[in-house]
């Protein structure tokens, strides 16, 4: 008589087991940061059964921000363990198989994601709108990043244009990382175009930023009710308070039994008051400080650009070659990215462009150093190289330079 073997099917997922490569302990584990192994893993588990994940259920598992958790698959998707799509429903992460990358057959290739193709004329178009909003000529390295977001991520120029206007509006940073890192939040957003994004913006309550620190703030577990969402609003809008003073206020409430909205709302107003009192040339004298560091600022940038000019001219005189490549590296870029445009048609033409730039770059370090001249020797020169003399940072924060400088006018010493 036959048996008939049988095994019992496990319900919860946490009894499963999830397979990790070698490779991946040996060669990318070790080197990798902590949060992304994390991430790495716990994907990988949910991958294995074939199950989607809550982005911020997962973050919170992790114990990390949802942003970070995006950070974490753009690490891995850079070091070729993933691929990433995002599309109206989701993103969707494709784990690859390390052994059969390293040593058996590759799979068949999966018919890649539409993307937005752009010729030429519309590219060229699309750098003069970014260069209109910036105020700045586009170097090759964002030349190469903005075709990466049409072809990686399937952005079309509108909706590109729609992150910078955004930003410039918003008095953000203009540098095409921090622009970049909006886009790709909008897209993992599911938004695509710039009408979705216009709705987004409308449809999102502009004090709600406010509201979720407040609550957090106090320990509040429930939504704001209209009453409560007026008065947050009237400490911005009325008062003319920061978040961080808000929630100072909010501080307070610690020493109540019970701790409300409108105990906050009267201790701001009280402080509004007291400083009414000491208005009198105070806040004037403050504006004149920070128009005088705005002053210097300018002067740091047009003795810089007079340093930067004279130094390029020494060094277009005694190696002209220099000047050549430079503009060699620009075509490059223009190639790359119109090869980057055009999809997986334009692979092969893209590498040999990259292939192209790093050869140029080597040959100009090699010129400058020979003739006694720094690697850098034509690139801008900035007294501040985090925020190249703007005073702002890339995630649009104060430059440490900025309160240094107001500082020392502060004190008379400039």
């Amino acid at each position: 008589m036959d048996t008939n073997y049988t095994k019992r099917s496990i319900s919860q997922y946490i009894l499963y087991d999830t397979a990790v490569e070698n490779i991946f302990i040996s060669e990318y584990m070790v080197k990798a940061p902590e949060k992304c192994v994390k991430a790495y893993l716990m994907g990988l588990m949910y991958a294995g059964m074939g199950r989607a994940a809550d982005d911020a259920a997962m973050a919170k598992s992790l114990g990390i921000t949802v942003q970070e958790l995006s950070d974490c698959w753009r690490y891995w998707e850079d070091e070729g363990l993933l691929t990433r799509r995002m599309g109206s429903e989701g993103t969707e992460l494709e784990f690859i198989s390390l052994r059969e990358q390293a040593f058996g057959i590759p799979a068949a290739k999966e018919e890649e994601p539409s993307s937005p193709v752009l010729g030429s004329e519309e590219a060229a178009k699309l750098y003069a709108s970014v260069e209109a909003v910036t105020g700045n000529l586009l170097s090759p390295q964002e030349i190469e990043e903005i075709g990466a977001w049409v072809s990686s991520y399937g952005m079309s120029s509108s909706f590109i244009m729609a992150g910078y206007n955004y930003c410039k509006s918003k008095g953000k940073s203009l540098n095409h990382r921090y622009v970049g890192k909006i886009l790709k939040d909008w897209k993992a957003m599911g938004l695509n175009d710039e009408e979705s994004v216009k709705e987004h913006l409308y449809e999102a309550d502009r004090h709600y930023d406010l509201y979720r620190k407040v609550f957090r703030a106090m320990g509040f577990r429930y939504d704001p009710t209209m009453e409560q969402k007026r008065l947050m609003d009237s400490w911005t809008d009325e008062l003319g308070f920061s978040v961080d003073k808000i929630l100072e206020a909010c501080s307070k409430t610690v020493s109540i039994s019970n701790p409300n909205i409108k105990y906050v709302d009267a201790v701001l107003r009280g402080w509004r008051e007291e400083e009414k009192k000491q208005e009198s040339g105070e806040k004037s004298g403050e504006a004149d400080l920070f128009a005088r560091v705005s002053e210097l600022y300018e002067k740091d940038r047009a003795e810089n650009r007079r340093k930067t000019e004279e130094l390029r001219a020494r060094v277009f005189s005694e190696i002209p070659r220099v000047r050549e490549i430079i503009d060699e590296q620009k075509d490059a870029s223009y190639k790359l990215s119109r090869a980057m445009f055009a999809g997986g048609s334009g692979r092969a033409s893209a590498e040999a462009q990259k292939k192209r730039i790093k050869e140029l770059a080597e040959e100009k370090a090699r010129l400058l150093k020979a003739a006694g001249f720094g690697e850098n020797a034509t690139d801008m020169i900035y007294t501040c190289p985090k925020c190249r003399d703007t005073g702002e940072l890339e995630d649009g924060s104060r430059c440490s330079c900025f309160n240094e400088k107001l500082t020392l006018l502060r004190n008379g010493l400039l």
